[in-house]
């Protein structure tokens, strides 16, 4: 029982970690693509 509320934990946090990664390199490149023109 404590392993399943433990590995749900895991998943959550690197979900939020991936959602969070590619929002920051979208805006980057948003930001990059803004400054060329």
């Amino acid at each position: 029982m404590i392993k399943k509320v433990s590995l749900t934990i895991m998943s959550v946090i690197l979900l939020f970690t991936i959602i969070t990664t590619v929002k920051g390199l979208g805006t980057f490149e948003y930001s990059i693509c803004n400054r060329k023109e």
